[in-house]
């Protein structure tokens, strides 16, 4: 508490302060500062010893801790409303939370001071309290004087002179306006309030009617208020009272509504059913409104900060029920903040099942919990959400805040990498292997070579050693004719040779690329990918390209293109390979079917020049006659991490790869077109230079 009191005990003030503070220190020196300035103040530090003392000391008003040990201030309020009746309240506490205010002053708090308390702003609000007490007795006073007086014109005529003077004192002291208004609507006459709060003195004012257009008034929501539906008019034109309605009067000087609430009261004559004149009393809230309106403003002002965050907030009560949805959730689930609030969370976010234990621990613990990478679907895609729940314990309201934020495109780009940092390793792993492969390879090519030699009879220096062994030579070539020996010796070469071919073809694709143009032929790129796609099987889905019709359609001189050889054969051999797999999922539906299939894959490569002007392209064609695709599918296709295989066997990256190097590094172009006949065909264009 910040500590004034050299400035503020020179003025004396009156009244009884009931201070309940479970801090004694501080209770104590708060009420030695308060008696210094002539407050009569009593402490108590607890909510029981309050309300006892409220009431045997009569306090005017109570400084309330809102944390009471165990106990709450807040509740406190209307329990010493019952024994105190008008006691004001005001909150004091260090928690500076807005909601914590809004709370207080619903359950009847008059005002709210945050902790360390600053004594001046302490004293001004005691004043205001004071001042409050005062008017609101002077109010009952005066109100019930007025009735008092009223009665006693209707009973004694012989009073009303010197009623009208104890009237009129009272009438030009009141802190409300008091307006007269006779029977066809007409001011008659207003006191020194009403003239203040108005803005218009007595002369302006007489004659005029609450329904003269140069009056502008309006309701609370801003629309105009027709001079019929004033108070005042309808008591005269109802005979009844209309209490408390709020409206605004446009002031002039400060160019803006000054609000007020009113009641109107008719008065009748003796014996008569129709009121004579009305008076209506109003008082100015101005003040309260634009306290409020601030509220307000506040409350949309953390509203749109939290609409604007990128995370999925909601926040939820112990039963698990909504209290809280951001726009971000509305966008994610397509529920509206109306729609979700009050439903069970799991019914709105199913996905969110299994955090329901993680919710309560952060409730009981009031500790934050945290799980990453939650699995979910969205529009048939797989999606990843790390979630983290806050909980939310203060003053009395507890529940949980739930934030998530999508993850999706991180943990793709993690398991890109770790793809990237696999295919790598892979990749040196089959250089090394290759490497490895070829020295046996060379032994058996060189082996079978050489027996080939040795078991030549054809050969003299062979028929010389056969005949210097005592060896057949006539028996010796009918049994190795007979046993089919020479076959297997050129089949055994044959084989050699090309599995030596396909290891250097391995190599090639294997190592790392240059990144540097040279010159290359697409026909030979094209007749590389085929080999290296020959080779691929996968016995658990039961692919084999070999079982696929390849038919080659190789324009012949065609110009060499200016690309990364080893880039483009990548290219090549991802479109052939998704065809290919395509086309034995097709072909076990069809066989399913009828069993009259044979898948095919196309591979045709043209030029394409349209005139003088136009750069020339090469163009290659992938086609195979499956299933085709669907639009939907079609539109996505070269999108990053876009894949329709199932979890788990494929990363969505391959078609996107291959835009990447076609278009981004070679300045080509890139699409899939559907084929008339059933099936799909991609088209890779590039320039030649």
């Amino acid at each position: 508490m910040n500590d004034h009191r050299p400035d503020v005990t020179d003025e004396r003030r009156d009244g009884r302060i009931l201070i309940v503070e479970d801090e004694k220190d501080f209770a104590l020196v708060l009420a030695d500062t308060l008696e210094s300035c002539g407050y009569q103040v009593e402490i108590a530090h607890s909510a029981t010893s309050g309300r006892e003392k409220a009431q045997a000391f009569a306090a005017q008003v109570a400084l309330l801790d809102i944390r009471l040990g165990h106990e709450s201030g807040i509740d406190l309020i209307a329990e010493l409303e019952e024994v105190r009746p008008g006691v004001l309240c005001v909150m004091m506490t260090a928690d500076a939370a807005v909601d914590t205010a809004i709370k207080a002053i619903h359950r009847g708090a008059y005002d709210y001071l945050p902790k360390p308390l600053d004594m001046r702003r302490l004293l001004a609000t005691l004043d205001r309290c004071f001042e409050k007490l005062r008017l609101e007795s002077e109010k009952a006073a005066a109100e019930n004087a007025l009735k008092a007086r009223n009665a006693e014109l209707l009973k004694m005529v012989e009073e009303v002179r010197e009623s009208e003077e104890r009237y009129r004192t009272l009438f030009e002291t009141m802190v409300q306006g008091v307006v007269y208004q006779s029977a066809d609507g007409k001011i008659t006459s207003a006191n020194p309030a009403a003239e203040r709060i108005l803005g218009l003195t007595l002369a302006q004012m007489q004659g005029r009617t609450s329904i003269d257009p140069r009056w502008k008034t309006v309701h609370e929501d801003g629309s105009d208020f027709p001079g019929e539906a004033h108070p005042s008019m309808v008591a005269l034109r109802s005979g009844e009272e209309t209490l408390d309605v709020m409206m605004g009067v446009f002031d002039p000087q400060d160019d803006a509504y000054r609000w007020i609430n009113v009641s109107a009261v008719p008065q009748f004559r003796p014996g008569e059913s129709t009121p004579y004149q009305a008076y209506t009393i109003f008082a100015d809230i101005t003040e309260r409104v634009r306290a409020e309106e601030q509220v307000r403003h506040l409350r949309n002002y953390l509203k749109n900060i939290i609409d604007s965050m990128p995370s999925v907030l909601v926040g939820v009560d112990l039963e698990n029920r909504i209290t809280q949805w951001n726009r971000e959730a509305e966008k994610m689930t397509g529920v509206m903040a109306g729609e979700a609030q009050g439903r069970m969370l799991t019914d709105v976010l199913p996905e969110l099942a299994g955090e329901m234990d993680r919710i309560q621990r952060a409730i009981q613990n009031r500790e934050p919990q945290r799980d990453e990478k939650v699995l979910r679907e969205s529009d048939g895609e797989i999606r990843y959400s790390d979630v983290t729940v806050y909980p939310l314990v203060a003053n009395g309201i507890e529940g949980a805040v739930i934030r998530l934020d999508d993850v999706t495109d991180r943990v793709r780009v993690e398991e890109m990498m770790l793809q990237s940092t696999k295919m790598a390793s892979v990749g040196r792993l089959a250089a090394g292997v290759a490497h490895e492969i070829n020295n046996p390879l060379g032994i058996m090519v060189q082996g079978a070579q050489m027996l080939q030699l040795f078991f030549d009879t054809s050969r003299p220096p062979t028929r010389e050693r056969l005949q210097r062994c005592g060896v057949d030579l006539v028996g010796l070539e009918r049994y190795l004719q007979e046993r089919g020996l020479t076959e297997y010796l050129d089949g055994i070469r044959a084989a050699g040779v090309r599995a030596a071919k396909i290891v250097a073809d391995l190599l090639n694709f294997s190592r790392t690329s240059s990144s540097k143009a040279v010159p290359h032929d697409v026909n030979v790129l094209v007749e590389r990918t085929l080999d290296l796609a020959a080779t691929d099987y996968d016995l658990k889905k039961k692919y084999d390209f070999r079982d696929i019709e390849v038919l080659r359609e190789l324009a012949p001189d065609l110009p060499e293109v200016m690309c990364d050889g080893q880039q483009i054969q990548q290219v090549a051999l991802n479109l052939v390979r998704n065809a290919a797999q395509a086309l034995s999922e097709e072909r076990e539906e069809r066989v399913k079917d009828d069993g009259d299939y044979q898948p095919r894959l196309t591979l045709r490569t043209t030029l394409i020049s349209t005139s003088a002007s136009t750069s020339a392209w090469v163009r290659l064609e992938v086609k195979d006659n499956g299933a085709g695709m669907s639009e939907a599918v079609r539109a996505r296709l070269f999108d990053p991490f876009f894949t329709t295989k199932e979890v788990g066997e494929g990363t969505g990256l391959g078609l996107w790869l291959c835009w990447s190097i076609v278009v981004e590094r070679h300045g080509g172009r890139i699409w899939e077109e559907p084929v008339a006949d059933g099936g799909s065909r991609f088209v890779v264009e590039l320039p030649v230079v």
